[in-house]
Formats: structure tokens, C-alpha cells, sequence
């Protein structure tokens, strides 16, 4: 992994690299409340093979803090910006959860320079509809939301983030399993991605619910693989999306990948699986558009 800054319209923001600058260039958006440190495992996959680009968000990370009104627009301005400063004016792009909103709305507002775009989520992170997709996010969030002024919003993060720490810390398979040290390593890295990004989290997510997903998906001309992460609890809830998106999205092809309950699910541990999926999707030929 090799770290660095690029000036933008929203300040400095970090990236991580790896791989060759020669291959093809894959930008990795990751989950909100994470670093680049959270594809560590999918760039040991892919670094042989592709330059990867990963993206640390305005107020998460080591970029700097987020503004509070910016929009995933805005976001994604910037982190062309940062492509501009690397040279690249083409690329394939991944985005996860937070990340393909993001994405979508780097991928509909500069068709010229996303060759192919990869949208990641959970059931619950994919719904194109803003009222449905709102309505599909815990008490703490919609709790968020809601509250009245800042103070409120401030209380709810803090009590939310120790509640997010807390179970990341006690996790049952860690403590089952408290002899392997990479896997505490990685626990500690994920509390430290959280704690880093807190401050940030109340704007983020009143971005994310005020962009217009549906929108942007429609006006994608990328080729597109949408990567369902499917779980028993959200098929009951709200049942799978992918097809959906495939109604309203002009290129785009599905995969889905079974997963049990659990919330925020980063797939880290699926990364050979993911690798996969994307070495077939970005080396095949592009269908006519």
C-alpha cells in the first residue's frame, strides 16, 4: 500500500494505491464509517493484475473533515478531481454501499471518464427509491435523522457509536477465536476506522438520503455489474433489489452472494470471491451500448 494526498474542491483527500500504474485502474469507494484500509484484502487479490485506487471520504480516514450540506455530487467532484491530479482519465470504478451511491453519482455525472462501474450493497443499501430506501435504515439512523437540533443529533451519534464499537469489540467469533492476533488487528483497525470517521457521519448521512438514487442509476451509460449481498432477515423484510435495477439501468448485468445476518457487511472476508466476480466483469469485452 503506498498513501498520499491530492488537493480538491473539498480539501485534501488521502488515497491508497497499489499495484502496477501501467495496468488498468480500478477505484475502490468504500463502506461509510471506513478507510482504505477496508480493501487491504481485495488489493491482495487484484494488485498483480490492476492499479488500484482507493478513497478515503471527506471527513473519514485521513482526508479532511466533511462539510456539513455537501452532497454525494459534490463528493464525487472531488474525488474526480483527485483522478485529474493522478492522470487518469479513464477508469473502472467500485463502490460499496455508501460508496455506490457515490459512485453512481460519479458514474452519471461523468460518463466520459467511468469505463465500467461495479455497485455493491446490501439489499437495503441498493433500493433506488429515497422515501423506500429511508425506510429501510435502523431506529439510530432515522433517530439521526429526525432530531431536532444539533445537540440531539450529536447524543444520538455518540450513544450510536458506542454501541457500534462496543459490538465490534465483544465480537462472539473474535472472542471465540481470541488466539489469532491478525484477526484482533483488524478488529482494532475497524474501531479506529469508526472513531476516526464519527464526526462526519451525521452529515454523511443526510447526504445520502437526500441524493436521488433512482435518478442517476437511470442515466448511467457505463456498463454496470450490480453485486447484491442478499441475507435471510432483508429477503423477508424487503426482498432483493437487483432485478429492479436491472429494469431501470441501461447496461447492467446481477450477481447476488448469500450472506447470514449481520449488519455492515464490508465482505472483506469474501475478497477471493469478489475478485472473482470483478476479473470476470472488467476483463470481458464491453457489449455494444
Amino acid at each position: 500500500m503506498r498513501r498520499a494526498y491530492a488537493d480538491t474542491c473539498l480539501g485534501q483527500i488521502h488515497y491508497a494505491t497499489w499495484g502496477d500504474a501501467s495496468n488498468p485502474t480500478l477505484v475502490l469507494l468504500p463502506q461509510g464509517g471506513r478507510s482504505v484500509a477496508m480493501y487491504k484484502e481485495l488489493a491482495a487479490e487484484l494488485d498483480a493484475e490492476f492499479h488500484l485506487v482507493a478513497i478515503d471520504y471527506p471527513g473519514s480516514g485521513w482526508s479532511d473533515p466533511l462539510r456539513d450540506g455537501t452532497s454525494f455530487g459534490e463528493i464525487g467532484a472531488a474525488f474526480i478531481d483527485l483522478l485529474d491530479t493522478l492522470g487518469l482519465r479513464e477508469v473502472a470504478l467500485y463502490g460499496h454501499h455508501t460508496g455506490n451511491k457515490i459512485g453512481t453519482a460519479m458514474a452519471a455525472a461523468f460518463p466520459e471518464r467511468i469505463r465500467r462501474f461495479v455497485l455493491v450493497g446490501q439489499s437495503h443499501s441498493i433500493v433506488a427509491d429515497n422515501s423506500r430506501r429511508g425506510g429501510t435504515v435502523g431506529k439510530t439512523k432515522r433517530k439521526l435523522l429526525e432530531a431536532a437540533d444539533e445537540r440531539e443529533a450529536a447524543l444520538v451519534q455518540w450513544a450510536d457509536l458506542f454501541s457500534v464499537i462496543s459490538s465490534r469489540w465483544w465480537d462472539e467469533g473474535l472472542v471465540r477465536d481470541f488466539d489469532n492476533a491478525a484477526r484482533r488487528s483488524a478488529t482494532i483497525l475497524k474501531v479506529a476506522d469508526e472513531l476516526m470517521s464519527a464526526e462526519s457521519a451525521p452529515a454523511l448521512y443526510r447526504a445520502n438520503f437526500a441524493y436521488d438514487l433512482e435518478r442517476d442509476l437511470r442515466r448511467i451509460e457505463a456498463p454496470t455489474l450490480i453485486i447484491e449481498i442478499a441475507s435471510p432477515s432483508e429477503d423477508r423484510a424487503i426482498g432483493r433489489q437487483g432485478d429492479h435495477l436491472l429494469e431501470i439501468m441501461k447496461r447492467a448485468q446481477l450477481a447476488v452472494l448469500e450472506e447470514p445476518d449481520w449488519h455492515g457487511n464490508t465482505m472483506e472476508h469474501r475478497a477471493a470471491d469478489l475478485a472473482r466476480l470483478l476479473r470476470t466483469f472488467l476483463e470481458a469485452p464491453a457489449s455494444p451500448g
